[in-house]
């Protein structure tokens, strides 16, 4: 059986299960207990969480921790783009390193901006993203339109993670993605 690993903040500790069952009869999904956070985390995580293991497919997605805003930092994006683009190069190039297929994912939106979450940080930040998986030859995929479509039903009211059906929309979208590549 084909294994399957997904790194990821939140959003993909929520669609985890839903992938799971979904691939459940073509493949082994796997993923860190662990929140990934964000891309100088999930870099310096990645031996752990690849433990020697042989994998078929990786997801991972980064994002959202990177563009927090906080107050003490100055309401400065915690990484700033260059150090996202780097980070995220990184982690690319030693997951290729594995000889797995590697998926990298937009960040979803926010349903509104915040002072912690600004949705032109995160097109920005996807679209760094997107140059990243061009310039590694990797599968990108877009989970921020999938959830903006209908981010009111897709997105919780802590304008962040996703509703139920947020979680089923986005879980089947990864999902269907990834078995197009098993």
């Amino acid at each position: 059986m084909k294994k399957v690993l997904l790194l990821g903040d939140s959003i993909r500790l929520n669609i985890q299960p839903m992938v799971y069952k979904l691939l459940s009869d073509t493949a082994e999904v796997h993923g860190p207990d662990d929140n990934c956070r964000f891309s100088r985390y999930t870099l310096w995580h990645l031996d752990e969480w690849l433990a020697n293991e042989k994998f078929d497919i990786i997801y991972v997605n980064c994002g959202i921790w990177d563009i927090t805003r906080k107050e003490h930092y100055q309401n400065e994006r915690f990484t700033e783009l260059y150090e996202y683009t780097r980070d995220m190069t990184r982690v690319v190039e030693a997951l290729k390193t594995t000889g797995a297929k590697i998926v990298v994912a937009s960040s979803t939106p926010v349903k509104k901006d915040s002072d912690f979450h600004k949705i032109s940080d995160i097109i920005m930040y996807n679209e760094a993203l997107k140059r990243v998986a061009q310039n590694q030859d990797v599968v990108f995929i877009d989970n921020f339109s999938v959830i903006d479509a209908d981010k009111e039903q897709y997105i919780c009211e802590d304008n962040i993670h996703l509703s139920k059906q947020g979680i089923k929309v986005l879980g089947t979208f990864v999902a269907e993605n990834i078995k197009k590549l098993l």
